[in-house]
């Protein structure tokens, strides 16, 4: 079907990590499987466009549109009626966790669940995608991604990247001191800082790039002069695993209130499930899952 419209823009209530690990997965598994066509029409927030823009025709911005007048947009455009699909195509999964797993994510790892609810094209997805045997061609569309091809800092040298999360709402927010620990221990990197906090006065550095463009630090991330990814736990960090190359580190920290996914008991498994879609792995980066407490240690070894 090309008269889709998919609206992506409320899922997950915008977190970048439920939307490019679960709902993105998911359109992606459509066009693999001949249920659509890369007509369909990606209506979303301008940022995350490139995320899409290598693979479908037709990106609309809800910057610039209502999800009605984007319809009557296309109805205009194109001359056939289109069809929205929004967010609840996919089951969030922290909906998904309440449903099957009494409100705990570890519940789910086992199980058979179903991640989509009923739909106009008969489309059925059980377990999220963190299996490590996607085909060949499911593989390249999800990490057919379009970077910049130039970028704004060190072209010729290389660099380490961190993700200081920010959202302002205190869960795993990261504070100035987390920041100041990774700039005690650049050991004379170049370093790239991506984040929603206002932090541009650190651009008076020459050694140091600040962007909040995600654009800008998936292709910062892809680079292959990126020595390593630094992140707490969330989708800014898991990002590395769909964008870097071979000869990058991530480093993944785990705030307290995250730590329960370390123990050993179940750190292997959550890797493994299916249904454990935030440690979706695309690519050949390597891991290093640690405590909070230990990043400093992790710092010295790039």
């Amino acid at each position: 079907m090309d008269n889709i419209i998919f609206s992506l823009g409320r899922f997950g209530e915008g977190a970048l990590g439920d939307e490019f690990h679960a709902l993105r997965n998911c359109i992606l598994d459509l066009l693999n499987k001949n249920y659509i066509t890369k007509d369909v029409v990606i209506y979303c927030s301008k940022d995350r466009s490139f995320l899409y823009e290598n693979i479908f025709t037709h990106i609309f911005y809800d910057e610039d549109f209502s999800i009605e007048t984007v319809k009557l947009k296309c109805l205009e455009q194109f001359g056939k009626e289109f069809i929205i699909i929004n967010n609840d195509f996919c089951i969030n999964p922290l909906v998904s966790w309440g449903i099957y797993g009494d409100g705990d994510y570890k519940n789910v790892l086992n199980k058979n669940i179903c991640i989509t609810r009923k739909n106009i094209l008969n489309y059925d997805r059980i377990n999220y995608f963190n299996s490590k045997n996607h085909s060949n061609e499911f593989k390249k569309l999800v990490t057919n991604i379009s970077y910049l091809k130039v970028l704004p800092k060190f072209n010729d040298e290389t660099f380490i990247v961190y993700h200081h999360r920010f959202k302002n709402t205190g869960e795993w927010d990261q504070k100035k001191y987390d920041l100041d620990i990774i700039l005690k221990n650049q050991n004379n990197h170049n370093l790239v800082i991506f984040s929603q906090c206002d932090l541009d006065y650190l651009n008076c550095n020459q050694k140091i790039y600040f962007t909040k463009n995600l654009k800008e630090y998936a292709s910062f991330i892809h680079s292959k002069n990126c020595l390593a990814v630094i992140s707490v736990w969330s989708g800014g960090g898991q990002l590395a695993s769909y964008c870097s190359s071979a000869n990058t580190k991530l480093i993944m920290y785990f705030d307290k209130c995250q730590e329960e996914c370390l123990k050993k008991e179940l750190l292997y498994k959550w890797i493994n499930s299916e249904n454990a879609f935030d440690f979706a792995e695309f690519t050949d980066v390597k891991r290093f899952f640690i405590k909070k407490c230990n990043l400093e240690k992790y710092l010295k070894h790039i």
